[in-house]
């Protein structure tokens, strides 16, 4: 199974397994012509380059469009992969995997950033920080509140206008909420700390 590493994959900091397990599942997507978006930590590393990340996480559209295996990967799940050159593990999910609506979804792959690998010349489709930011949102785990309160504290706060519009249900809303007036007591604690 793969090593926990923390990395900077867009500057310059990428550990050589996970950019290769990221360039090869790319590859194999595009040339199977399956539509997919990176999400996860790799997109926010897009985003904020010191975010720290260790694994790869793929959306497709529709479970058909998981494959069931890949060259170079082994199985580990019915979305999960393992590069076997690297222990790195590169998960494709879809909205109902990570229960989302299908909404944000698209909207993550219709506005993704297209990123070229130059080594590979290999076309990668990045979400956008508005994209990551529903889709961590609207799955709300302790996780993704963490990774939101990280964006948060690094300046990125979303319109509520702008969530709403892409898909994020009204209700997670009150998160979004929650989650700033902690930040805010968060701050305000490490001031009084010195920090």
């Amino acid at each position: 199974m793969k090593r926990r590493r923390f990395v900077n994959p867009f500057q310059g900091g990428l550990l050589p397994e996970l950019l290769h397990s990221l360039r090869s599942a790319s590859i194999l997507l595009n040339e199977n012509d399956i539509p997919f978006v990176v999400i996860g930590g790799i997109s926010l590393a897009f985003h904020f380059p010191q975010y720290p990340t260790d694994d790869v996480d793929l959306a497709v559209l529709s479970e058909s469009n998981v494959p069931t295996s890949m060259e170079g990967f082994k199985t580990v799940g019915k979305h999960m992969f393992e590069n076997r050159a690297t222990g790195v593990i590169v998960d494709i999910v879809t909205f109902k995997h990570i229960d989302v609506p299908l909404d944000l979804l698209q909207f993550a792959m219709d506005t993704a950033i297209t990123y070229v690998d130059n080594a590979t010349n290999t076309t990668i489709p990045i979400a956008t920080s508005l994209a990551v930011f529903g889709i961590k949102l609207t799955r709300g785990r302790i996780k993704d509140q963490a990774h939101l309160m990280w964006m948060m504290r690094h300046g990125y706060k979303p319109r509520e206008e702008d969530l709403i519009n892409i898909g994020v249900p009204e209700e997670r809303i009150e998160l979004y909420h929650f989650l700033m007036k902690e930040l805010e007591k968060e701050i305000q604690e490490e001031k009084e700390m010195g920090w």
